[in-house]
């Protein structure tokens, strides 16, 4: 079973609480690292009739899909640049959707979970992610019998 969060950003005055209509600087967004290692802005398409940001959805692909998956989908390496401009905030509602703690994290059939990561994309990491092959299929979290709760354990010692 998955559990649903959202993300929504938005540019907000720190003084007056206003909320911005876009981002006083150009160069705030998502970001993500393409397969081949650029690193790429995420933007909405400009609004239009039939395409703009009240009807466009965004996705960005996370591990445990990755590894459910058998590798079929990569999780996206993405971090937020917040606004270089005086009392201004990058505000942000975020939505998830994660497995249950008890969750098998388990490839699918005939899959070597080895393989849950491309050998290019862990090459494109940037150098403090740690692989996922280094927290998934370890003496804390086998691929046999890890679950959702020990493979999170496993990331979160890793990064922190």
């Amino acid at each position: 079973m998955y559990h649903y969060y959202q993300v929504v950003g938005q540019f907000v005055n720190t003084k007056t609480g206003e909320f911005l209509t876009k981002s006083p600087d150009p160069s705030a967004g998502l970001y993500i690292r393409s397969r081949k290692g650029e690193l790429l802005k995420v933007s909405l398409p400009a609004d239009n009739e039939k395409v703009h940001a009240g009807n466009t959805l965004l996705f960005q692909i996370g591990e445990s899909s990755q590894i459910h998956t058998g590798g079929i989908l990569q999780a996206t390496p993405h971090a937020v640049r917040g606004p270089d401009a005086a009392n201004v905030s990058r505000e942000s509602y975020a939505v998830f959707m994660q497995p249950s703690w008890n969750e098998p994290m388990n490839v699918p059939s005939g899959v070597d979970p080895k393989e849950a990561q491309s050998g290019q994309a862990a090459e494109q990491l940037p150098e403090r992610v740690p692989t996922l092959g280094s927290r998934y299929g370890n003496k804390n979290c086998p691929f046999t019998t890890c679950n959702y709760a020990a493979f999170t354990s496993e990331s979160l010692k890793a990064y922190h």
